[in-house]
């Protein structure tokens, strides 16, 4: 028995080619956007470094050109006046900095500024220490005073701004007890802050433009595959119910109406072809019984008994042919509407009926829901099944299970089974194996029966059962 292997989806295939193509240009593009902004990035921090160091060189120049008892004057002027770009004051030694969280901008940005500073102070300068820290935890004189504690004048105009952004804090030695201490903003105050804000804004923008662009391609591959969806149920209405096809609307793309065009065209080919065939085999029966009646009238004036019984006999078996071809014809489709039936009731009726002749039929297992079927066609299939069952075995068995993709039923007798070399023959017509020339019966029992289960979208398999006998499967599938 072969096994239905789950295969992906048009619709899932369409969609996910079209979501990984957007996932991935979304990404390559995103990755040289961000190396291309971390370039521009890593460039205006060697500037905006140089500017500070420039304007920072001038005022250590300044203040290392005054005599020692004047600093302290000029400091008391630059703070009472405000507005100054840099906090300056002068300590006796180096001051304990908690420095901000370091980045790859702020790197740059301090040894470009260093380096800068360098230059430009020569052999005036003994150190330079250079941090990033926030005002809130800063301290500005002897380890004691935080910038936070000074007059509001001295930095306010200045240095404070509503979000708080790091400062950049130089302390530069003068001399051996003389460091001098400056505190400033980057000339953009914010410029660290949207390297931090990059990634997730960009990421947040990303996930929403994938969101908005998957919906989009999701109505989109619905709307481009619900026409194949309609041919697809069209299809199996026809494999059912052929004598009743589903026109398809042509309307669409050109591809799609010429494929749903060659649909209604094949459905109406096999609709006349099955009506031919119909009426064919028809005319056949009705063309052949006159002629079989005469000959049996005739051969009853045969005055020699044996010949007279040897044509009788002739003419028997060529009307069963005839009868065997009709019900053969006439099992590959069927002109029943499809209404929901008990298949449990049906079996029941079939185990009802069998047992008026003496036949066991035992039946197991339950199937709860109803099932769209042909019911005439369906007990056809199942009664065929089932007296084969006990013609050749005795006791026919019948369990059936229900899953979510088919109803099972299988069928064990306890009759001899079938020789494997035979297996292949078992559903040509006409067929007589040799496990069965002791009882009548035209052959034709199984080949209905596997007919009616494929008019059923279903399919029929036989096997030798473990335990002797044979095992005939029903599956049918759920609408």
């Amino acid at each position: 028995m072969e096994r239905e292997t789950q295969t992906p989806t048009l619709f899932s295939r369409i969609f996910l080619i079209l979501v990984g193509s957007l996932v991935t240009i979304l990404v390559a593009s995103n990755i040289l956007w961000v190396k291309y902004y971390e370039s521009n990035q890593r460039e205006s921090a060697a500037i905006l470094a140089e500017e500070l160091a420039i304007s920072m060189s001038t005022t250590v120049n300044f203040f290392g050109a005054l005599p020692h008892e004047y600093r302290h004057i000029v400091l008391q002027q630059l703070r009472s006046m405000g507005g100054a770009r840099f906090f300056v004051s002068v300590n006796d030694s180096e001051i304990a900095i908690s420095s901000s969280q370091p980045t790859a901008l702020s790197d740059i940005i301090i040894n470009e500024y260093t380096q800068a500073l360098r230059v430009r102070l020569g052999s005036k300068i003994r150190q330079i220490i250079v941090n990033f820290a926030q005002p809130q935890s800063l301290k500005v004189f002897h380890d004691e005073i935080m910038f936070t504690d000074l007059p509001a004048r001295w930095v306010q105009n200045s240095l404070i701004l509503p979000d708080n952004p790091p400062l950049l804090v130089a302390q530069v030695q003068m001399d051996t007890n003389e460091w001098l201490y400056l505190a400033a903003l980057l000339p953009d105050p914010y410029f660290l802050d949207r390297e931090n804000n990059l990634l997730s804004t960009q990421t947040l923008f990303v996930l929403t433009l994938l969101l908005v662009l998957s919906v989009i391609f999701w109505f989109l591959t619905k709307w481009v595959t619900k026409p194949l969806a309609s041919l697809t149920e069209a299809a199996r209405h026809l494999g059912k119910d052929p004598l009743h096809p589903v026109t398809i609307d042509t309307q669409g793309n050109r591809e799609v109406a010429d494929l749903a065009h060659a649909f209604n065209v094949m459905q109406q080919r096999l609709h006349r072809y099955i009506e031919d065939r119909e009426q064919l085999f028809t005319s056949i029966s009705h063309d052949l019984k006159t002629p079989i009646t005469r000959l049996r009238l005739r051969a009853e004036f045969v005055s020699d008994t044996q010949l007279r019984s040897q044509f009788i006999g002739d003419l028997v078996e060529l009307e069963a042919l005839v009868k065997g071809a009709l019900q053969y014809a006439k099992g590959t489709h069927n002109s029943e509407a499809l209404i929901p039936i008990d298949l449990m009731a049906l079996l029941a009726n079939i185990q009802e009926n069998l047992s008026l002749s003496g036949a066991e039929v035992l039946i197991s297992g339950h199937c709860d829901m109803t099932y769209e079927a042909m019911p005439s066609a369906l007990k056809r299939c199942l009664s065929n099944v089932i007296e084969n069952a006990v013609q050749y075995g005795h006791v026919a068995k019948v369990h059936v299970s229900d899953n979510e993709k088919n109803i099972q039923i299988v069928v064990n007798d306890n009759g001899p089974g079938i020789p494997e070399a035979e297996m292949g023959k078992l559903f040509e017509p006409f067929t007589r194996l040799s496990t069965s020339a002791n009882l009548s019966g035209s052959g034709l029992g199984l080949s209905i029966s596997r007919n009616l289960a494929h008019a059923h979208g279903g399919e029929l398999f036989v096997s030798n059962a473990a335990d002797g006998g044979l095992s005939v499967t029903i599956l049918l599938p759920h609408n």
